[in-house]
């Protein structure tokens, strides 16, 4: 890994090591006690620390509601909301609980002033869309005449197919 003491690269190596099938826990856990270690070291804000733990939480342990709570004690970790309300938004659809995907879809729509994080919120726009019963060429449809670019329409269209799978 190039920049082995960069925390986003060390949340990107143990996001590729907890998303595996068989995935390494010594790792995962090494990876997150240097993370947290130079998150403390350096008196930054523990936002890498936060996603990652809440990660640990919802992949290896398998608790989404551990998690949840863990997200909620830590949202001052968070200096940029957007992505606080994204990762509390994506543990809610783990658990289908559509009620709390709508609040924080629109807490996290309240948030976002700028076209740069529009996939961000399009994706989970679409995704409660699923969840409230759209039929999937109804949601296409929308997602096409959105306006975001080709990528972001590409992964807003693979995680659906996943949805609707």
């Amino acid at each position: 890994m190039d920049y082995p003491d960069n925390p986003f690269n060390i949340l990107q190596y143990f996001k590729c090591c907890i998303h595996q099938a068989s995935p390494d826990i010594e790792l995962s856990q090494d990876l997150l006690n240097k993370l947290e270690a130079h998150e403390k070291a350096i008196n930054n804000n523990m936002k890498f620390y936060t996603e990652a733990q809440t990660l640990y939480y919802k992949l290896i342990e398998k608790d989404i509601n551990k998690a949840i709570d863990y997200l909620k004690e830590n949202s001052y970790a968070f200096d940029n909301k957007i992505y606080y309300y994204k990762n509390l938004f994506d543990l809610y659809e783990e658990n289908r609980d559509i009620a709390n995907m709508e609040n924080t879809f629109n807490d996290l729509k309240r948030e976002i002033n700028d076209d740069f994080y529009d996939p961000i919120l399009l994706r989970r726009k679409f995704t409660l869309m699923y969840f409230k019963g759209k039929k999937y060429d109804n949601i296409i449809t929308e997602l096409n005449l959105s306006g975001i670019g080709d990528y972001a329409k590409r992964q807003i269209t693979k995680h659906l197919d996943y949805l609707f799978k």
